[in-house]
């Protein structure tokens, strides 16, 4: 469901008290982001005690509580991201008085068997639920604001953009860019990637990108590698991997495939290949044909409702 097709504001009941207002955002198989926050003409009462049922990150932007779980406690602050997983069980305390926290809440369906939501890396699971602000985890939710109108497709690859970079930040703490200045470089990594998305069978340099980023080549790396996780070459690998499965699923050669989505050597081109999808590309070709409505006629994907 398009992100502008779903709106609506609900207060969930505990008992007579009134907890939490939810105006929802967006919602699709894989996700929902919703906005939290509380009624402010409502007593608040904070329950004794939760248990998440799924997989979940709240950005507070505003307020602050404290999270209890396990003998531990943590002070959740605007800028600080607070996390669960299926079963973690937490108690949440507000200061006295009306709350004032507000959370921009993502709810993960399928694919969460993915690598962000392994138990070692997802920050509740790995006994970190409240995790600090860093650069590249603000990137990511300023990518996934932007995007809240736009297509399914977009809204779910940067809502799990934001997973992964707050499973890779979790406990990595690092110099926070200014307001101002973290949008003039997410502006231009934007740029950077959308033309290294569109252009990636040619040859592209540091120097080049950096120049149209109104940076040198060193800065530009060291920031497009910090805000997006992965240096520039390496981004540009894997979408000209990517574009090369596209290939073969549709029936190209493995040279036609490999030289078609920019690569130089085919020597060079199987062995990332392989290393990114665990099978060679010939075998992938082998494996599409069997299996091709898996990938070829678009169909409408298996029923997963969001975890709650």
């Amino acid at each position: 469901m398009a992100a502008g097709s779903l709106l609506f504001l609900a207060n969930l009941q505990r008992g007579s008290q009134a907890v939490n207002r939810i105006r929802g955002l967006f919602r699709s198989s894989l996700v929902s982001v919703e906005r939290f926050d509380h009624p402010e003409d409502e007593d608040h009462r904070d329950p004794a005690g939760e248990e998440a049922a799924g997989f979940a990150i709240n950005v507070i932007e505003q307020g602050a509580f404290r999270v209890h779980a396990g003998g531990y406690s943590w002070t959740a602050a605007a800028g600080d991201v607070f996390c669960t997983a299926p079963g973690f069980a937490y108690r949440c305390e507000h200061p006295p008085g009306p709350p004032r926290d507000s959370c921009l809440t993502l709810f993960f369906g399928c694919g969460t068997e993915d690598e962000p939501f392994q138990p070692a890396r997802w920050p509740s699971q790995a006994g970190r639920p409240v995790v600090p602000p860093a650069n590249r985890a603000r990137y990511a939710v300023s990518r996934l604001h932007s995007r809240l109108h736009t297509s399914t497709l977009a809204v779910e690859a940067a809502a799990f953009e934001v997973a992964a970079a707050i499973s890779a930040g979790a406990g990595a703490p690092s110099r926070l860019y200014r307001a101002h200045q973290l949008s003039w470089y997410a502006q231009r990594v934007d740029r950077a990637r959308e033309r290294l998305d569109v252009e990636f069978a040619d040859d592209h340099s540091l120097s080049s990108l950096g120049a149209d980023a109104g940076m040198s080549p060193f800065h530009f790396a060291r920031v497009f590698a910090e805000l997006v996780g992965t240096p520039p070459h390496q981004y540009l690998v894997r979408r000209r991997l990517q574009v090369a499965a596209g290939r073969l699923r549709q029936g190209s050669s493995v040279s036609d495939a490999c030289f078609e989505s920019g690569f130089s050597s085919l020597s060079h081109f199987v062995r990332s290949f392989t290393r990114q999808h665990g099978v060679t590309p010939s075998g992938y070709r082998r494996r599409d044909s069997r299996y091709n409505s898996r990938w070829g006629e678009a169909k409408e994907p298996s029923p997963c409702p969001n975890s709650r």
